[in-house]
């Protein structure tokens, strides 16, 4: 039995060697993990520096001065600065004097393909009484911006900020007089 011992040894490990390297040539070895690419961050849509989201009239104020004319409605206030052209620039502001809104007429040779670009897919289309004379407002509510642009002619009338929000939300506020759906033939 002693004189068997070393070769049942031998034979064992040799056994264990050929076992060893068939399992590791049959079990894949895991891949490195790679990590995972982080998509490019958004443009910051703020307007001229001012975050709408926390923006109020004083603030506005002092960053675009003393505006040209103020139309202080029921439920808000516009501040009115120059803007491109004949068209001004709307800051709208609630009651509390919080900016609710900026609407900026868009700057000569303003495509609709390169806000896009830029942007991606819109959020949603609505329609509002420019909808007759081709123009859309393409909205992209997570975000705070907006469009208003016409698709045949790759031409934005204007560019809006707004805080982010929801689409009802969007609607009973600064989008009043817009909707998801064409207007019916009658209604501009």
């Amino acid at each position: 039995m002693k004189r068997y011992f070393p070769i049942a040894v031998i034979v064992l490990t040799i056994i264990g060697l050929i076992v060893g390297v068939s399992l590791s040539k049959s079990t894949p070895s895991p891949s490195p993990s790679l990590p995972t690419p982080t998509p490019p961050p958004y443009p910051e849509v703020d307007f001229r520096g001012i975050d709408i989201s926390t923006a109020t009239e004083g603030a506005v104020i002092s960053t675009l001065g003393k505006p040209l004319h103020t139309d202080q409605g029921q439920s808000q206030k516009t501040l009115m600065y120059a803007g491109q052209g004949n068209q001004p620039i709307n800051v709208n502001a609630a009651a509390n004097n919080k900016i609710t809104s900026i609407i900026e007429p868009a700057a000569k040779g303003t495509s609709l393909a390169s806000f896009q670009k830029e942007f991606g897919k819109e959020d949603v289309v609505l329609y509002g009484t420019d909808y007759y004379s081709g123009y859309f407002l393409y909205t992209y509510l997570s975000r705070g911006t907006a469009v208003l642009a016409n698709p045949t002619t790759d031409t934005v009338k204007s560019r809006w900020y707004f805080s982010p929000v929801d689409i009802t939300t969007f609607l009973q506020t600064i989008g009043v007089g817009f909707q998801t759906k064409p207007l019916p033939s009658g209604q501009e």
